[in-house]
């Protein structure tokens, strides 16, 4: 098998890591290096900042704002968020929840159930979809908790992005979230479609804003540690230098 005369392989995750050791793989030829943040685009920001982008986008002022960004797709778990959405505002004053994206050309396209469980439901003083849209960091930075009730991903970038910008993030440990997101230090774990465990931790990151505000600043500092162009392209200059090596090695 041509594959296995490679020298090197790059997984994004562990599970991908695994996935080639069960291919028969060496795992000393495996190299684990994650996908990367623009940690220069997606920055924290002050109040002041925070409010001005809030105007510009139109957001509420006063409210506690939660956001999704991806695909509105029902393997995101979307169709249970707004459900714990509606008792979410019920029990809460001043929340606002945003869904940047769009379903696309995506089987799985919820959108417009989403669009009408919003409408049935009373909700649309508290939902805003965005559509699809350029300028995602802004969002985050306008935004206080990110939610991502995801059922199967593999490396879904748009928790790195939300980790770049300080936000609390409450997830599922599926796929590479587990390694990305560690439970009560950079984010709060709960498993995929647990409607209980989504409304507690949602409950938990909106009535306890100094624990939300310690894991944003963990999980900002966790992904400039290990998930900045920097440091990935530094791991993979690493990985060129020692097959360069090994290349000199066998010419020797």
């Amino acid at each position: 098998m041509i594959l296995k005369r490679a020298d090197a392989f790059s997984a994004i995750s562990p599970e991908i890591a695994s996935e080639w050791t069960s291919s028969g793989i060496p795992s000393e030829k495996i190299h684990l290096i994650p996908n990367s943040v623009d940690t220069k685009r997606f920055v924290p920001v002050e109040t002041a900042e925070k409010i001005s982008l809030r105007n510009k986008l139109n957001l509420p002022q006063n409210a506690t704002i939660a956001i999704y960004t991806g695909r509105l797709v029902s393997y995101k778990g979307l169709p249970l968020l707004l459900k714990v959405w509606n008792e979410i505002q019920r029990r809460h004053e001043e929340v606002f929840l945003i869904l940047a994206g769009t379903g696309g050309l995506d089987i799985h396209n919820c959108e417009d159930e989403l669009r009408e469980y919003v409408k049935t439901s009373g909700l649309e003083n508290h939902v805003l979809f965005t559509g699809a849209v350029q300028n995602v960091p802004e969002y985050l930075q306008a935004s206080d908790i990110f939610v991502f009730p995801t059922e199967n991903d593999a490396f879904p970038s748009s928790i790195v992005e939300a980790m770049a910008c300080a936000l609390p993030v409450v997830t599922t440990p599926v796929g590479a979230i587990k390694t990305i997101v560690t439970d009560r230090e950079t984010g709060l774990l709960i498993q995929p479609g647990n409607q209980e465990q989504l409304f507690q931790a949602l409950d938990v990151m909106l009535s306890d804003t100094a624990l939300a505000s310690h894991l944003g600043g963990a999980a900002c500092k966790s992904v400039q540690d290990q998930y900045s162009a920097e440091t990935v392209t530094q791991k993979y200059s690493d990985l060129f230098l020692h097959l360069i090596e090994l290349m000199k090695a066998r010419m020797e």
